[in-house]
């Protein structure tokens, strides 16, 4: 007879959800920072042995978006048909360049706040955050090369160099590989309940 063993992602017979998380790339966007995230994600859900993260690739359009390393990446969705959301990343740019936060990407993400919906950035995602007036009182980082341009510009918010910052519902982190050290995080306190391989995970 087999010893009653409790499934991986919680008792018996209970059902965690799924989280969905958008990763809204920008033109020029660090893959580096999208992929170290999407991938730590996708180890979750293996070690889970079912999706307990879903990932969605969004754009302002549904055309391809260009990385700053040259790679194309076709949005799952845009900004004016994304589904619901649990947590959206703002996967930012490398120069950052203004022009990329247009007022009706600015508009949603403050939708998306008003939603409750928990916001990220990745490498340079602080800045458009900080444009759309989202990161007030809040304590966040950027890119490195980016931190003294942002507390010039936005004195309203906390900037530290720290990897990342997980203040309420603000997530954040600076360049490279900063992203999965901050999904890891996210793994070992915020989402434990949610998915308790994650906890293994997070440990490897």
């Amino acid at each position: 007879m087999k010893p009653n063993t409790p499934p991986l992602d919680g008792p018996a017979g209970e059902q965690r959800p799924v989280k969905t998380i958008g990763f809204l790339v920008i033109p020029n966007f660090t893959t580096i920072g999208f992929a170290s995230s999407v991938e730590t994600l996708r180890m979750a859900n293996m070690a889970a042995r079912r999706p307990m993260f879903r990932t969605l690739v969004i754009g302002a359009t549904l055309d391809p978006v260009t990385a700053s390393n040259g790679m194309r990446i076709l949005p799952d969705y845009s900004i004016a048909d994304a589904p619901k959301l649990d947590i959206l990343f703002v996967v930012g740019s490398n120069p950052i360049v203004s022009n990329h936060s247009s007022r009706p990407l600015l508009n949603w993400l403050r939708k998306l706040a008003h939603q409750q919906v928990t916001l990220g950035g990745i490498c340079t995602g602080s800045h458009l955050l900080a444009r759309a007036d989202l990161l007030k009182g809040y304590r966040c980082t950027i890119h490195w090369e980016d931190i003294e341009a942002l507390k010039e510009r936005f004195p309203g918010i906390i900037i530290s160099n720290q990897l990342f910052e997980l203040d309420r519902d603000r997530y954040t982190c600076s360049g490279g590989v900063a992203s999965m050290d901050m999904t890891l995080q996210l793994m070992r306190t915020r989402w434990s309940r949610h998915c308790r391989p994650c906890r293994r995970v997070a440990v490897v």
